[in-house]
């Protein structure tokens, strides 16, 4: 699941010279130390050890030019061997520098070429069933005792794992696929010490893979979401879906709640609403936490 606590660990060390005491002082990580020279350059190598511990060391990797910019701005391409300029790293210390250029002056067949590097990266998982992605649900404006479509997937105010996301993801890389429920429950509605139990509904959804193609193994049949009606401030799970072993693909599984008609809520109120008393009018923001569980079947069936 994309719910990583990052944390960011600093390592501040300062060295003062008193000179009228001769004393040298050490601050780190909030203490001062009076320390001798040797006692000193002890702490100076500890606090490298440290160092090269929690700052990683980075290693910039220049672009390749065939042609440099001089100071004036002219362009000279590179020494041609071959037919064609020779690659040198830019130099971005120069002005203009830092260009990968793919020379060519114009006048003879030589050319040049221009190299740049990137990155590629992906996180593989194998043999687990994670729950990567929840989705929020935006009902917009509404009147209460009425029922209103979703609005946007844009959160109000922002849960743990909060992403403006559509979708509820999770991704099977578990050896012939045994199984899994999704389940979902929300807490009360809440504007202040106003509690509301409100009733959100989710209708059937497909379930997809990364191309949009459905996760069926079975040829003709669609795998859905369940119709889910899931009122606020309840205890128990409402399934969302539930797949039996084999019955579906390895690899991403969606269900996408973009659409106007994917979900509604009902603010049901009790006794009825038929609308409220102008003269105690009011405007309200009501948040709720839904929290989405993920379980496994097992593997091994005893």
């Amino acid at each position: 699941m994309r719910c990583t606590d990052r944390k960011i660990w600093y390592y501040l060390i300062v060295i003062k010279k008193d000179k009228k005491q001769k004393n040298n002082f050490l601050y780190q990580g909030g203490y001062i130390m009076k320390l001798s020279s040797k006692v000193l350059a002890g702490s100076l190598a500890s606090a490298g050890m440290v160092l090269s511990l929690v700052a990683p060391a980075l290693t910039a990797q220049a672009a390749q030019t065939s042609a440099t910019v001089g100071t004036d701005g002219t362009v000279t391409g590179n020494t041609v061997a071959d037919g064609k300029y020779a690659l040198s790293s830019t130099d971005k210390s120069l002005p203009n520098g830092g260009l990968a250029i793919a020379y060519d002056n114009g006048k003879t067949t030589d050319v040049g070429s221009a190299t740049a590097e990137s990155n590629a990266n992906v996180k593989v998982i194998n043999g687990l069933l994670v729950l990567d992605q929840v989705p929020d649900f935006g009902f917009g404006t509404a009147a209460l005792g009425s029922t209103v479509n979703l609005n946007n997937n844009k959160y109000d105010d922002q849960a743990t794992d909060s992403e403006n996301a559509s979708a509820v993801k999770v991704i099977e890389s578990r050896q012939n696929q045994p199984g899994f429920t999704l389940g979902a429950q929300m807490t009360a509605f809440k504007s202040g010490s106003d509690s509301q139990a409100f009733v959100m509904t989710l209708n059937p959804t497909d379930l997809v893979d990364d191309n949009g193609d459905n996760v069926s193994t079975v040829t003709g049949t669609s795998l859905k979401t369940d119709e889910a009606q899931i009122t606020a401030g309840t205890t128990s799970d409402t399934t969302i879906a539930d797949l039996a072993k084999g019955s579906y693909k390895n690899g991403t599984i969606s269900a996408d709640y973009s659409k106007a008609t994917s979900a509604k809520l009902n603010l049901v109120t009790n006794p009825a609403s038929n609308g409220g008393d102008p003269s105690k009018a009011s405007v309200k923001s009501y948040n709720s936490t839904i929290t989405w569980t993920l379980t496994a079947k097992p593997t091994t069936v005893a």
